[in-house]
């Protein structure tokens, strides 16, 4: 054991970095030179959080994956760890800085705990349940009002034969845009903090409820 490893475990702080995959997380705790794997499951992620338990943790660092890591960020969140979500980018230029090229899930589960260790990004509370489900659903109604816009340019390219196809999309997605903003109405007015913003917006001529819930943030 060299005398850098013998620093690290000497030192009170303990910086978990863990790579997100879809079935397995990667996970390291740097001071400790520590690595293992659990599943990303409910219950691996359980047993994960019970083994973090046993120190007092600094960070715990994961990337934004696109939605693999929510399960593991939620819970963290519920039991009150210090998790932070930073953006892949951030993590391969840090990577670049140091010179490591290489790349396996124990190199990058090291390379995001060591992250946390030299640029200590900021713990910020993570939002509640329910306004991740808002915002789950603010990026579904943009998505379908994308994927509206793109189908009302092709329908008016189209030949006549192919009218009907168009309507009867285009039927479907105002459907669906109209239950996202019913549950949208539902899900922000149990948002004591949103409703001043909602009801200052609601109140603009011409913003309606489709207008007011993209200004959300």
């Amino acid at each position: 054991m060299n005398t850098t490893t013998i620093a690290r475990i000497k030192s009170k702080e303990r910086h978990v970095g863990i790579d997100i995959g879809k079935s397995l997380l990667d996970v390291h705790i740097f001071e400790l030179d520590l690595h293992w794997q659990e599943h990303n499951t409910s219950g691996g992620i359980k047993q994960l959080l019970t083994k973090l338990n046993r120190y007092k943790l600094t960070r715990i660092v994961v990337e934004a994956t696109g939605g693999y890591e929510r399960l593991l960020v939620e819970s963290c969140a519920a039991k009150n760890m210090p998790v932070v979500i930073v953006q892949p980018i951030q993590v391969r230029q840090f990577a670049k800085a140091q010179g490591i090229l290489a790349k396996t899930d124990k190199i990058d589960s090291r390379l995001i705990a060591q992250f946390g260790v030299v640029m200590q990004p900021e713990i910020r509370p993570i939002a509640s349940k329910k306004i991740r489900l808002i915002r789950d659903l603010l990026a579904r109604k943009r998505q379908l009002n994308e994927t509206r816009t793109q189908e009302l340019n092709r329908q008016h390219k189209a030949i006549k034969i192919l009218a009907a196809s168009h309507r009867r999309l285009l039927k479907l997605l105002d459907k669906d845009i109209q239950w996202i903003n019913d549950k949208l109405a539902k899900e922000v007015s149990e948002v004591a903090e949103w409703q001043q913003t909602y009801h200052l917006l609601r109140s603009v001529p011409g913003i309606g409820d489709g207008v007011a819930f993209t200004l959300f943030r």
